[in-house]
């Protein structure tokens, strides 16, 4: 009888804990609109280029070559150069993150 009783004890106190806090969307930091904070107005004149000629070049900063169909992290570096390849296979896109 005592071991009823001290389940029902435990599961009353179990009902009364505290939830846990709701899960928060992940905020992507993101940098200033216009601000070019790894260099990418430097590295204009690959705009067009294959990705061949791309992944060739050498850069002080980090750099992140993506395809269409490729993967990417969603890490956030504001120093890192990013090459976006299109369909074409050409860049069609030069940006900071």
């Amino acid at each position: 009888m005592r071991t009823f009783i001290l389940m029902g004890l435990s599961l009353g106190l179990a009902g009364c804990m505290a939830l846990p806090p709701e899960p928060q969307p992940l905020q992507r930091p993101t940098a200033e609109l216009g601000s070019d904070t790894c260099g990418a107005a430097g590295v204009s004149n690959l705009m067009g280029a294959p990705r061949s000629v791309v992944e060739f070049v050498t850069l002080e900063q980090p750099k992140r070559i993506v395809g269409v169909e490729d993967t990417m992290t969603t890490d956030f570096d504001p120093t890192r150069v990013n090459f976006t390849i299109g369909a074409s296979g050409v860049v069609t896109n030069i940006s900071c993150g």
